[in-house]
């Protein structure tokens, strides 16, 4: 009886020792379990919902214009720039970003050391020229009168395409301000790591440039190709340079500070 009794109450303490380390088990992971929530709502707390940025960056199209009034190379225009912006990012995945800057735009023309052939709009404003009474009366006079030191200014020479009376031409450089604006749709896969869609507009001293781009930013570096959907026919100092080739691209390359 006696050993009947022992072993019930052998049992009896296995059972409950089991129990309580079960418990303790299931304790310890809930704690574990409690611990790592909290560690990953703690990550992705770690971002700033609205963020100040200042960028540097330089930004060039691949369209050409050209140059009505002397026989340079068609050149492209580069923008150089100094933006600051502000990031709103709800939640860690999606964000949204506005900046606004300040910039130079830049455009180098060529000269080419080739014989200008007259061209048939500048044929027909001779034509023109030449039997013009007003002109020809001014010819004789000077002639008349022995005076030719301003013959060639009796031509206009600015309503043709080419300056034909220049020979050593030399290359030019214009140079303006540039406003870009800029806005930002970013999916983050990481805090220093965002694909993002965009579109800018660049109001320039030399042209107008709208574009859309998709880019990618991977901190400091920032990178984006895009689709120029506008761009000023003319320049805005210098009608005579024109858009000549309409390339619909446009790359930038920028650091974050």
């Amino acid at each position: 009886m006696f050993k009947i009794i022992l072993a019930f109450l052998t049992l009896f303490g296995f059972l409950h020792a089991e129990s309580e380390l079960k418990s303790l088990t299931i304790h310890k992971e809930d704690i574990q379990a409690q611990n790592n929530t909290q560690e990953q709502e703690s990550q992705k707390e770690a971002f700033k919902k609205i963020e100040w940025q200042l960028g540097f960056g330089y930004s060039g199209n691949f369209s050409k214009f050209k140059s009505d009034m002397v026989n340079y190379s068609n050149s492209n225009t580069t923008t150089l720039m100094l933006k600051a912006g502000l990031t709103y990012r709800p939640i860690q995945s999606f964000g949204v970003s506005a900046y606004v800057g300040i910039g130079m735009q830049t455009s180098r023309f060529d000269a080419q050391r080739i014989p200008i052939s007259l061209s048939n709009d500048d044929l027909t404003k001779l034509q023109s020229m030449i039997t013009d009474p007003q002109l020809i009366q001014q010819i004789q006079a000077a002639v008349t009168s022995g005076n030719l030191n301003d013959f060639l200014n009796l031509v206009s020479w600015q309503a043709f395409d080419y300056n034909y009376l220049k020979r050593d031409y030399k290359d030019i450089t214009y140079i303006s301000y540039a406003v870009p604006m800029e806005l930002n749709f970013l999916y983050y896969f990481k805090n220093d790591l965002a694909l993002f869609l965009g579109a800018s507009y660049y109001k320039g001293g030399l042209i107008d440039e709208g574009n859309v781009f998709l880019g990618v930013k991977s901190y400091p570096i920032e990178v984006k190709i895009g689709y120029n959907f506008y761009l000023s026919p003319h320049y805005h100092d210098n009608a005579r340079m024109s858009r000549q080739t309409y390339p619909a691209a446009t790359l930038y390359v920028g650091i974050l500070l």
